[in-house]
């Protein structure tokens, strides 16, 4: 754990923005498997895709998620700015 705050403060996170950072990556990769649990009935034969699936975006969402900065956003004042750029994020991923 020491050696992930040491990277984090090496790229201008600091401890709050990390937990920020790291709550915001699970949220956005759990949505991919709750999405094919709530859609297919039978996921038992969807598992290995899924997890490929999960693999590959969580990667993705990790670098837009600190490449748009948004654990760094503050969402109880959202404006239009704001709105766009979680757009180009979701857009991307």
């Amino acid at each position: 754990m020491h050696h992930i705050m040491e990277i984090a403060n090496r790229i201008g996170l600091r401890k709050y923005s990390t937990v920020k950072y790291g709550f915001d990556l699970v949220l956005w990769a759990a949505a991919a498997p709750l999405a094919f649990i709530l859609r297919l009935d039978n996921t038992l034969g969807w598992w290995p895709s899924i997890l490929i699936y999960t693999g590959i975006g969580t990667v993705i969402k990790a670098a837009l998620i600190l490449g748009f900065g948004l654990y760094r956003q503050s969402w109880h004042k959202v404006g239009v700015r704001d709105l766009l750029t979680l757009l180009q994020t979701v857009g991307l991923g």
